[in-house]
């Protein structure tokens, strides 16, 4: 159990080593105020290129989406950049909304992806115990949780031939809602609307 909750949370520890240096590091706070600028530099200049590369990798993945780019000349997506690109971490999340980039508030992002997923399927459950139609959320659980789903070079391809239609007939009018969500919480717009592919 403990594997779980643990489980990618080594990852900042390591990136925090790398950036400061073992020896400013581990040797607390009086080693880091002698550094002075220079391990604040080496920070900063972390949260530059992370932020940057971010952008990038919004950008690419709007793209694969068959979305258009965001406007980089808007602060919040400079913000999104830098959640994307590592340099906020898991805080930056919480301090720009009430939950991480993928809807999970912080005691599911704090235990782990395994207990996401459970907290998923519970939900799940609890739909279906009041009745609601749970086809359309279970197929994108399933689809979240799919080896290999989500490969950049296959992903639009199986989005526009086979997983936007299967979500259409699971919930129907879910593509036309998508793309105004899309646009209203965002600014983007589709490259090719699925509504219209479909």
């Amino acid at each position: 159990m403990a594997r779980f909750v643990a489980q990618f949370k080594g990852f900042p520890t390591a990136v925090i080593h790398k950036a400061l240096g073992r020896e400013i590091y581990g040797r607390g706070a009086n080693r880091i105020r002698e550094a002075g600028v220079p391990a604040m530099a080496g920070v900063a200049q972390l949260i530059m290129w992370a932020t940057l590369f971010g952008y990038g990798a919004m950008a690419l993945k709007d793209v694969i989406k068959g979305r258009e780019p965001r406007d980089p000349t808007q602060p919040d997506v400079w913000a999104a950049a830098m959640l994307q690109g590592g340099a906020l971490g898991i805080y930056g999340d919480f301090l720009l909304g009430q939950s991480n980039r993928y809807g999970r508030n912080i005691i599911d992002t704090l235990a782990g992806p395994t207990l996401g997923v459970i907290g998923d399927l519970d939900e799940l459950r609890q739909r279906a115990m009041r009745g609601d139609d749970v086809a359309a959320s279970a197929f994108r659980i399933l689809i979240a949780n799919t080896p290999f789903m989500n490969l950049f070079y296959s992903r639009i391809v199986l989005d526009y031939l086979v997983l936007y239609r299967i979500q259409e007939a699971l919930n129907p009018g879910y593509l036309r809602r998508m793309e105004r969500q899309v646009e209203r919480e965002q600014g983007q717009e589709f490259l090719l609307a699925p509504s219209e592919a479909v």
